[in-house]
């Protein structure tokens, strides 16, 4: 309802009240000030529906109608409409006031803690400049100086677990999209490091694995029975220690209760490969977008590598995009040593693991490879790894110039004197046979003696036969 102009009031030619509803000065009279008793209920109810913005002029009338069946005069009604806007008005002032006190406190807060910090850095800037040190970094001190080097000649060489793929001491992450067989992977690493077969022609250092089976858990007996089926004769891998499952997830951040507890049972157990399967529920809570959340996350599991002296893989996922590698902070993948990248080729059962930056891999401690592939087999209601085929169309030891550059020697007469004490033998037995170089320079140099003729290479049904054909002979030159 509009308030009436002052000059329609009565009271300002008569000194008496106001008799319009509304108006701002209707218990306001210029003569002397009447005592008024408090506003009903009733009144207090029809000055509330009076001061509605939304209230119409027809709605305005019926209102006053019922004030005045009511016996409320528009004296008393005004009075309750003022106690109205001074209880308001007296509300809106105390939360004001609330709000600027809350902001005094909260600057001086701010003030007195950057006082503090301010004071804290001056003195620590003193100190540094004076040489004066506390007792952490004394301790810190003496171990600066008992483990300065000279030389790095003494630093032992990375250990392998599935030479020039996984080393010991890392951590390691293999990240693909759903659907990429990445458990599937994941459990056929684990299961030939614990049984000491070759992983696609790679050796594998015998140990003992764990892996933290964190979903999907009802299919996983499924999986480990029909790798069993493929790759041990249908005979289970014998129940001695040698690999063993934790049937839930252990989060990795959890660094109070889970994780310590998780490096006390593995470094008791002895385990050399440790699989989380996946990190997704392995973090919970964990922003897995927060690059300091998830390197706390890569550091306690490095924590778990030291601490059992093994080597730690994460079954991560891809973003949509999977040539940009594991989803999430850009820095898991800074901080880590390798990333495996496994992606299936369209809707078929085959898939390709790389370490290659290009596809999303890396690799720190060897050289990338471009390809892996596999053939995954159904068997039974699930599916298990085949053998796997290194790709050497462009093997990551040789140079750019392709096969005509020679490989080194050393590694083609290791090759040479394998294939001539074993004739026909495939290439997985020259990988695992040959003990000279790594397993993509021993793939460069049968490819470069097949091509000049120092070796031929016969297809057998599935497998490729070697035999020597004449004696490997260099130019004089060279």
């Amino acid at each position: 309802m509009t308030a009436p102009v002052r000059e329609q009031c009565q009271h300002w030619q008569n000194k008496g009240q106001c008799n319009i509803p509304g108006c701002p000065d209707g218990l306001s009279p210029i003569g002397p000030s009447q005592q008024q008793p408090e506003p009903t209920m009733a009144e207090l109810a029809l000055a509330f529906s009076l001061k509605n913005p939304k209230l119409s002029e027809r709605g305005t009338q019926e209102l006053v109608i019922v004030a005045q069946r009511l016996g409320i005069d528009n004296v008393r009604l005004n009075a309750a409409m003022l106690s109205i806007e001074s209880e308001t008005e007296a509300a809106e002032r105390k939360k004001e006031q609330e709000q600027e006190q809350r902001v005094r406190e909260n600057k001086e807060s701010i003030r007195a803690k950057r006082t503090a910090y301010d004071q804290d850095r001056a003195e620590r800037m003193d100190a540094l400049a004076s040489g004066t040190l506390t007792e952490s970094s004394t301790k810190f001190l003496a171990k600066l100086t008992e483990s300065a080097m000279d030389d790095l000649d003494g630093i032992p060489d990375p250990v392998p677990v599935i030479d020039g793929l996984l080393y010991r001491g890392t951590v390691n992450y293999l990240a693909g999209a759903s659907g990429a067989f990445k458990t599937i992977v994941a459990l056929d690493m684990a299961a030939r490091v614990a049984m000491s077969l070759d992983f696609c022609g790679m050796p594998v250092t015998p140990g003992r694995a764990l892996y933290v089976i964190a979903e999907g858990l009802s299919g996983m007996k499924f999986r480990k029975r029909a790798w069993e089926e493929c790759h041990n004769r249908g005979q289970k891998i014998p129940v001695d220690g040698r690999m063993r499952f934790i049937p839930f997830a252990v989060q990795i951040g959890d660094l109070d209760a889970e994780m310590p507890a998780l490096i006390a049972f593995a470094r008791e157990g002895g385990y050399d490969f440790i699989v989380f399967d996946t990190q997704a529920m392995c973090t919970l809570g964990i922003k897995e977008n927060d690059n300091d959340e998830m390197a706390m996350v890569i550091d306690a599991a490095l924590r778990l590598c030291q601490a059992t002296g093994g080597c730690v893989l994460i079954v991560a996922h891809t973003g949509q995009d999977e040539s940009k590698g594991i989803r999430g902070a850009s820095g898991q993948y800074a901080n880590v040593n390798t990333v495996i990248a496994s992606k299936r080729d369209g809707s078929t059962m085959n898939i390709t693991l790389s370490t290659a930056r290009a596809k999303g891999g890396k690799q720190k401690d060897a050289r990338e490879i471009k390809a892996m592939r596999f053939a995954v087999t159904e068997v039974g209601p699930s599916v298990a790894l085949g053998q796997g085929v290194m790709d050497v169309d462009t093997p990551k030891g040789a140079p750019d110039k392709g096969f005509d550059t020679e490989p080194p020697r050393e590694v083609c007469e290791a090759v040479m004197g394998f294939v001539a004490s074993s004739p026909k033998c495939g290439s997985r037995d020259i990988r695992t046979g040959v003990r000279t170089g790594r397993t993509d320079v021993k793939d460069w140099a049968v490819k470069w003696l097949v091509t000049h003729g120092y070796i031929a290479a016969e297809q057998v049904g599935r497998k490729v036969e070697h035999q020597v054909l004449m004696a490997l002979q260099y130019d004089q030159e060279s």
